[in-house]
């Protein structure tokens, strides 16, 4: 019928990163609020690695500096590390492909309420 189902992940960061980029949208609708949660960009400190095949969203802390925002990618040891997620501001979109990013490009975030 009208009711939602989601199917989240069963690890720790596969379920926080499952629920603010799908299931927490989607509850706002249909609570009226705004679907966030809100997006933005910043430059990246230091560098990520991508996964051929898909996207990969990493965990971050934002600084703001005289340049702009940017971010501190606090990349898990593993898929259960609820740490760096603990710390964490901002989720890092790492687009799908084999280059990774560089030091000081310009990367999507989604924020984490």
């Amino acid at each position: 019928g009208a009711q939602l189902f989601f199917g989240l992940p069963g690890t720790p960061l596969g379920c926080l990163t499952g629920f603010h980029l799908y299931a927490g949208p989607a509850l706002r609708v249909q609570a009226g609020a705004k679907p966030g949660p809100p997006s933005g960009r910043a430059r990246l400190i230091g560098a990520l690695k991508s996964h051929p095949g898909r996207i990969w969203f990493v965990p971050g802390k934002t600084q703001s500096g005289s340049a702009g925002p940017r971010v501190k990618p606090l990349v898990p040891r593993s898929s259960s590390d609820i740490f760096s997620a603990a710390e964490a501001d901002v989720l890092i979109e790492v687009p799908a492909g084999g280059g990774g990013l560089e030091p000081d490009s310009m990367v999507e975030l989604t924020w984490l309420d």
